[in-house]
């Protein structure tokens, strides 16, 4: 059985019912209209930061303060409505290690893991404030692989957007590619991931 390094968001969890009223909350306290789910979902990517430099469009609002403003929100209000995709409890429940890097911040990460009962179940988890360097720069992968005692060539990074493909190339480990999570298929696929699945529900046919 490989090592798996799970991404978090739109991988494991499906986090945007709780990602998209944090970001309006932002846009409310600065006077700015409302966005939808689907569009807060395409401006996912990147870490969170990314997130609310999307959605404040062309605003002159200060970037920092804002995102300040939503990791205070989205850090008290993470478990509201996020759940794990269907299959991720199940497969979880198997015989085998694991971690997770994602470019989410600690503070929400270890919230949602702990709301699920989920926290020691991973190995380590590095995360976009805690990690040397955020994905797709290897430095995390490299990270986990040594504290845990694993080769590269042991190593699995799941993830569903290119941060998460790119990183496991960056690293020199094996990918798959969850194609209806958060990322875009149409930025995935011209990249020629060796292997991808819909949903993480098919990870329990493959081992």
């Amino acid at each position: 059985m490989p090592f798996f390094i799970f991404d978090l968001d739109g991988t494991l969890f499906d986090t945007l019912p709780d990602l998209a009223p944090a970001v309006n909350f932002v846009l409310s306290a600065y006077g700015l209209a409302p966005l939808s789910n689907e569009t807060v979902r395409s401006y996912i990517g990147n870490g969170s930061k990314n997130l609310i430099r999307r959605s404040l469009g062309d605003s002159e609002v200060s970037l920092d303060d804002a995102h300040r403003l939503f990791l205070e929100y989205y850090r008290d209000h993470c478990t509201e409505r996020t759940l794990p995709f269907p299959g991720v409890l199940e497969f979880l429940k198997r015989d085998f290690r694991c971690a997770m890097f994602t470019n989410k911040p600690y503070a929400s990460t270890k919230r949602i893991l702990t709301h699920f009962g989920l926290l020691g179940r991973f190995e380590m988890f590095l995360c976009g404030d805690s990690a040397p360097a955020r994905k797709p720069d290897p430095a995390g992968i490299f990270q986990i692989l040594e504290k845990c005692g694993v080769l590269a060539s042991d190593a699995i990074m799941v993830g569903d957007d290119t941060p998460d493909l790119n990183v496991a190339k960056n690293a020199g480990i094996e990918s798959i590619m969850i194609l209806n999570g958060f990322g875009k298929a149409e930025n995935i696929l011209p990249l020629e991931p060796k292997r991808t699945i819909e949903h993480f529900s098919d990870l329990l046919n493959l081992y």
